[in-house]
């Protein structure tokens, strides 16, 4: 089964080298800065949902089994990043985000006598 992974907040692990940071402040302007433009700034937290996806005609239509999102895509890394995306939007709109996200459901295969 697929899985994504949704991120919040920015990311300080690799503190990118004065010259760097230099160009990617000019490059946005002085004062348009993110949280991971600074020294201490809160971790990204990484959350692994689980996808499940199937097709329809030339779509892979990819559904979040934890949250109730879909998405679609040409491929499945297209699908998977869209759902991705869709789903990180959804999360930022709402009042709860945690409210909103399910435990991850038990996936399993069963069988059926044959016809």
């Amino acid at each position: 089964m697929p899985r994504i992974s949704v991120m919040a907040g920015a990311s300080v692990e690799a503190w990118p080298a004065p010259e760097e940071r230099l160009t990617g402040i000019l490059a946005r302007g002085p004062l348009a800065r993110s949280a991971g433009d600074y020294p201490g700034s809160m971790p990204e937290t990484l959350r692994t949902l689980t996808a499940a996806l199937h097709r329809e005609e030339d779509w892979y239509i990819a559904r979040c089994l934890e949250v109730d999102v879909a998405s679609q895509g040409h491929t499945i890394d297209e699908a998977l990043a869209n759902l991705a995306e869709a789903v990180e939007l959804y999360l930022e709109e709402v009042d709860d985000p945690a409210g909103h996200i399910t435990a991850t459901p038990l996936v399993t295969s069963f069988h059926l006598p044959a016809a």
